[in-house]
């Protein structure tokens, strides 16, 4: 996984302790059902959310697919059932009050810098690495709505497209 973001690589170093922990040196053609369920018990025993859990689950199973449909193991995933998340949904937007605090430590001599890349994630909704990307050229504010163009630039292909700042 050369190309992975440093985030993801962290992810999957966490995933796999996790899963070691619990099923030790179990080979992918040994994982049952009985084994995810396991793992799900474990995972809320120690306070993980479903959500969390099941996304974990999915990074294993995601590998052993890959690894199948390469011919490097002689395993399909299980079809196991996924926890439910009901009333868990991830919250997109951050609260008037978050906002408030964010800036406020913009204020801050040592955060002062980033007062602009935290108003282009919140207001264009962009990530870190468009950001990163963005050129002066990339910003018209002419245009009704302002707008920003954002390019994704990703291992072989590059995305463009308009993202509208939202100013309220």
């Amino acid at each position: 996984m050369p190309r992975s973001k440093p985030r993801s690589l962290e992810t999957y170093r966490v995933v796999r302790k996790r899963f070691s922990l619990v099923w030790g040196k179990l080979l992918p053609e040994e994982l049952t059902i009985l084994k995810v369920e396991e793992f799900q018990e474990s995972g809320l025993a120690v306070g993980l959310s479903p959500r969390t859990i099941n996304h974990q689950i999915g990074h294993v199973m995601s590998a052993i697919n890959w690894a199948s449909e390469r011919k490097l193991i002689n395993a399909t995933p299980p079809k196991y059932k996924k926890l439910k998340v009901a009333g868990m949904h991830a919250r997109k937007y951050l609260t008037a009050e978050e906002i408030a605090r964010l800036f406020n430590k913009t204020l801050e001599p040592r955060w002062a810098r980033m007062e602009m890349v935290v108003m282009l994630a919140l207001y264009a909704g962009l990530r870190q690495q468009e950001i990163s990307w963005l050129e002066w050229s990339d910003v018209d504010l002419e245009s009704d709505p302002p707008s920003v163009r954002v390019t994704a630039r990703r291992a072989k292909n590059r995305k463009e497209y308009e993202q509208p700042l939202t100013v309220s």
